[in-house]
């Protein structure tokens, strides 16, 4: 399993990094570019890093994979649901990654239990509802290579 901690304590409002990876495509609605056959052919492979954002001009959204991403690794964050963890930041429609919880101390190697520094969000209810369905029907195969 993997996780992204804070390597250094952060207040409540303070913007982490802004969520980055491949551009996919560029879309009228957030329903059409997770409709658009570009989107399907990335879940039907396992794509679990797929958000849309708002561009920073113009109008419409971007279909961003994440997986590519790079420094700070936000794609790396946690959704805490079914855990007895709570969010601690929310990604912005723009894809910024800002501090909810009135603060996220950083990681210390000395400490046994850092689950406090781990930085989490929740992906929304679409994701695990089509993560639900994934490989259960012909219309959400699991595609391998």
């Amino acid at each position: 399993t993997t996780g992204l901690f804070a390597a250094r304590s952060f207040k409540q409002g303070d913007v982490i990094g802004k969520y980055d990876g491949e551009i996919v495509g560029r879309f009228s609605t957030r329903d059409q570019a997770m409709a658009s056959p570009e989107a399907r052919r990335l879940l039907n492979r396992g794509a679990d890093k797929l958000v849309t954002l708002r561009p920073p001009k113009g109008s419409g959204v971007l279909l961003v994979d994440g997986s590519t991403s790079g420094p700070p690794y936000l794609s790396l964050c946690n959704d805490p649901r079914g855990t007895r963890l709570r969010t601690n930041c929310d990604l912005t429609p723009s894809g910024y990654l800002k501090v909810t919880a009135t603060r996220v101390p950083a990681f210390d190697f000395n400490k046994a239990d850092n689950t406090s520094s781990e930085l989490r969000f929740s992906y929304g209810d679409d994701f695990w509802a089509f993560h639900e369905l994934h490989g259960k029907s012909e219309d959400y195969p699991i595609e391998v290579d």
